[in-house]
């Protein structure tokens, strides 16, 4: 990941929204293709995957609980 890069962004918009969220649900159920830069941008959790622990992070960062 870059340095500039916010976790979680994974539109690379600068900003956490339920568009990136939207982003990791289509990789994790394969209609989107997964790529090194996508799990390095998603992996919320640090296993080195995506997976819905990950979504469930970036969600409750979105919402403010973290």
């Amino acid at each position: 990941m870059d340095k500039g890069t916010l976790l979680g962004d994974m539109d690379n918009n600068g900003e956490l929204s339920v568009a990136d969220i939207t982003i990791m649900v289509d990789i994790i159920l394969g209609v989107r293709e997964k790529t090194a830069q996508d799990i390095s941008r998603g992996d919320m959790n640090g296993d080195g995957d995506l997976s819905l622990l990950d979504i469930m992070e970036l969600s409750s960062i979105i919402v403010g609980n973290k």
